[in-house]
């Protein structure tokens, strides 16, 4: 056989063997069985959950629990060791008490503005009785000491001379008239001659300052200079005398100055002369 002969043969052989293993690798799948099919895996996630309070994440419920999956199935939660072999815990049971075995009954409700109230927490508390303190002891002090009695306007008998007590005497009786402004005044006139002064009876602002250095109560002025009026000052000028004469003299004719001071209005200004409201007296 020549040499071209054997490698076809060879080729052929080996052909032979290649069909053959091939036809037995056929044959033997044919014998293997079937591939189980996959079991029906659980939804990830699983459906309808709980979570824990105040966090996104779920509770595992414990293994065997039913739960439904999306179509319609029911199919028990699977066993994951560690985490869902143990039962959750149970939450405790609250059991609201009786309003008469309360500690604390609700009280009465307090209103709100706009309508509406809510309960007055402190309403069902048992008021704590004040303590039993002894009664309050007040002790007087000491009496206050008595006050000096009002300084009076009028002059009191013996306080001033005779003469000058007459003389004020007899122009505060004309001051209650409505033509009060009488000129000349007897009285005035002998007092007048008494102390060097002119003695026309007339009561002007110089004859008044002499009568202030002796008593309180001088009346109003009958003659005021020639030439003045209201405004110019004068009024002003007089009253501040008196009122200097009344820092140094003694009580009460330092008072019944202040007193005259006030009084003294310039009603004597004018034709006629204008009433004098506020009228005094001498105590007899």
């Amino acid at each position: 056989m020549t040499s071209g002969g054997k490698i076809l043969l060879g080729l052929l052989a080996l052909g032979g063997i290649t069909l053959a293993v091939f036809h037995s690798g056929e044959a033997h799948a044919d014998t293997l069985p079937p591939n189980p099919e996959p079991p029906n895996p659980l939804p990830n996630p699983l459906p309808s959950l709980p979570s824990l309070p105040g966090t996104s994440t779920p509770v595992i419920p414990p293994a065997g629990t039913p739960i439904v999956v999306p179509g319609g199935g029911v199919v028990p939660v699977p066993s994951i060791p560690g985490v869902n072999t143990a039962p959750l815990p149970t939450p405790p049971v609250v059991v609201p008490l009786p309003p008469s075995a309360s500690p604390f009954p609700a009280g009465p409700s307090i209103p709100l503005p706009g309508g509406g109230s809510i309960p007055n927490p402190l309403g069902g508390l048992t008021p704590v009785p004040p303590p039993n303190l002894p009664p309050l002891v007040v002790t007087p002090g000491p009496a206050p000491a008595p006050s000096a009695p009002p300084a009076s306007p009028a002059e009191l008998p013996g306080s001033a001379p005779a003469d000058t007590l007459a003389a004020v005497t007899s122009l505060l009786q004309q001051e209650a008239n409505p033509h009060w402004r009488v000129v000349p005044n007897a009285a005035l006139v002998a007092w007048q001659k008494a102390r060097g002064l002119t003695a026309d009876g007339n009561l002007g602002t110089g004859t008044a300052l002499a009568l202030a250095k002796e008593i309180g109560t001088i009346p109003i002025i009958r003659g005021w200079p020639k030439g003045s009026f209201p405004g110019d000052g004068k009024l002003d000028n007089y009253r501040a005398s008196l009122q200097q004469i009344a820092n140094s003299a003694p009580e009460p004719r330092a008072s019944q100055l202040r007193a005259s001071a006030a009084r003294e209005t310039g009603q004597g200004y004018g034709t006629p002369e204008q009433p004098i409201l506020h009228l005094i007296t001498i105590q007899s």
